[in-house]
């Protein structure tokens, strides 16, 4: 949980987005996004509030990469 905090937590002023890849427990399943809030995103696709990942839960995080735009993050996901 400590390594999903944002730096803007940590005491730093800058804005951070994430691309992360996540890997379904019970499929043979992995997905690739971006945000800004990766422990919020996680909830959500655990939550099966995602059409991509509803069907393939749960999901848990198996890398996640910090990024200072949201361009590179996106770009990082593609």
């Amino acid at each position: 949980k400590d390594a999903l905090r944002s730096f803007s937590e940590v005491g730093h002023n800058t804005y951070m987005y994430y691309a992360y890849i996540l890997r379904s427990e019970t499929h043979d399943q992995y997905y690739y996004g971006s945000t800004t809030d990766l422990q919020q995103r996680l909830i959500a696709h655990n939550a099966g509030q995602s059409l991509h990942t509803r069907k393939y839960r749960p999901w848990v995080i198996i890398w996640y990469g910090a990024f200072t735009s949201k361009k590179q993050a996106q770009s990082f996901e593609k």
